[in-house]
């Protein structure tokens, strides 16, 4: 054999370890972003299921604020009908339902651990209701 022969071998040999050498790292990054991919879900799932709790407060507040509108409706009902049938009694009766403090409306402890934003959306929706129910004490 000639050395031209004898280096052609030896590259040739070199060439083949690095195929394998490339194809092995290709079977390893393929691995590592299909365990990537998973930890990213499991992340995603853990921030979902650390969420929850709060669902709690999302779950409160819009109870207080579909009472509080169920209410304001029903008493824009009755001053509608008292206005129409001029109707003195049915005043009497709304005026013993008017706020005379904003009392109550919020319960602290929910109001201190829910998240700020939705701690000023029920706020401003315990705000409004006692606007329309704190005047009804003069009628």
């Amino acid at each position: 054999m000639t050395l031209s022969e004898i280096l052609t071998v030896i590259v040739l040999a070199l060439n083949f370890i690095a195929l394998c050498v490339v194809a092995y790292q290709t079977y390893l990054t393929r691995n590592s972003l299909k365990i990537a991919k998973e930890t990213i879900d499991e992340t995603r799932k853990a921030r979902q299921l650390e969420i929850l709790p709060r669902a709690n407060f999302v779950i409160c507040v819009i109870g207080s604020l579909e009472r509080w509108l169920e209410d304001v409706n029903e008493i824009v009902g009755k001053l509608e009908k008292a206005v129409t049938q001029r109707d003195q009694d049915v005043l009497r009766g709304l005026s013993k339902q008017g706020l005379k403090s904003p009392k109550n409306l919020i319960d602290k402890f929910m109001y201190e651990h829910a998240p700020n934003w939705l701690s000023a959306i029920w706020v401003t929706g315990a705000q409004y209701y006692y606007d329309c129910k704190a005047p009804m004490c003069s009628l």
